[in-house]
């Protein structure tokens, strides 16, 4: 079940359809009545709508003694057993958790929540709970740099990965479903991290072992003068974007 000692052990949670999991909330108290001037609206990230994370329990399969020990494990986790319709084998979900996991949003959802923001231009949004990693594949940083400062906006971020080559959901035979498997962040927890300094206003890199190309970094260092205006805006204390690969597990 555990990663390579070398590995962050951060799972990667797929986020599907992501205007399904921002749901604009009218409220109109303490704002006046006059909607059309005074509405506000709550972005709310549903975290029990993302996608389940597969686990590899092994011992469940053994004997019946270690079935017995396995499953009030099991239960005393929250983790559900499902059968899988195309294979007809057991397989192991557990909910979303802000500590451990990364919600990845692919290319084709950002377009969507870029959309879906720019129709709610000039209301007063805020977001629950907030999602302190976030995922992007690297073709993002090279689109309106804007939908970042509306991400770091909206989930108060503390983590932006930007995930290189091999994407989540791009293999074979990959459905980003629940038959997608086990994605987690493959590079080493001393990677180089582009690094925000509030009290300079600016950014730095720190040192590390260097993933993804010159031109990326050179990407990342661009959107990074780009979200100044947003991180003293929000008055962000710790943020940072990382190059990372992504390997499925499962």
């Amino acid at each position: 079940m555990a990663a390579s000692a070398s590995w962050q052990c951060v799972n990667i949670v797929l986020i599907h359809q992501t205007s399904q999991h921002l749901y604009p909330l009218t409220t109109s108290e303490g704002l006046g009545s006059d909607r059309s001037e005074n509405e506000g609206c709550n972005l709310i990230s549903h975290q029990s709508s993302l996608a389940d994370v597969y686990l590899e329990l092994p011992l469940f399969f053994v004997n019946r003694e270690a079935n017995r020990i396995a499953a009030a494990w099991i239960q005393e986790q929250g983790i559900l057993i499902t059968l899988c319709e195309d294979s007809q084998t057991h397989a192991f979900l557990r909910p979303y958790e802000m500590e451990r996991d990364t919600v990845y949003i692919p290319s084709d959802e950002i377009d969507q929540l870029s959309s879906s923001l720019s129709s709610m231009f000039g209301h007063i949004c805020c977001s629950e709970p907030n999602l302190a990693r976030i995922a992007v594949p690297e073709e993002v940083l090279y689109q309106d740099s804007s939908i970042l400062a509306e991400l770091l906006s909206l989930f108060l971020m503390e983590t932006l990965y930007v995930i290189v080559g091999t994407q989540p959901g791009s293999l074979d035979g990959d459905d980003i479903h629940l038959s997608g498997g086990r994605w987690e962040l493959a590079s080493p927890q001393s990677n180089m991290a582009l690094v925000w300094n509030r009290s300079q206003g600016c950014f730095h890199w720190r040192e590390g072992e260097s993933v993804g190309s010159e031109e990326l970094h050179g990407q990342m260092e661009q959107a990074g003068k780009e979200l100044i205006r947003a991180l003293d805006w929000i008055k962000v204390d710790r943020f940072e974007m990382l190059p990372m690969s992504a390997v499925r597990t499962t």
